[in-house]
């Protein structure tokens, strides 16, 4: 007879993409928003190309790829 084991994790709903993820996560692993709300979000930059706000530490949008070291075409060099 199979018997099912916990695994011991809980898991915690995004609340802007609706995945499901580890309670002990502080941020989505698909969206990169953020779970709590005592995490620090002055932390978070606007993505040039597509305005999502992705954590400052990220090199890369999560939500369109871009980059968010480098200029983005057509943007002004001032």
């Amino acid at each position: 007879m199979y018997e099912e084991k916990s695994t011991g994790l809980t898991f915690v709903r995004c609340s802007s993409c609706r995945c499901l993820v580890p309670a002990i996560d502080s941020k989505c692993r698909m969206c990169g928003a953020y779970l709590t709300a005592s995490v620090d979000k002055s932390a978070d930059v606007q993505c040039p190309a597509c305005r999502y706000l992705v954590p400052a530490t990220n090199s890369e949008c999560r939500m369109c790829g871009a980059s968010l070291t480098a200029p983005v075409d057509g943007a002004d060099n001032v």
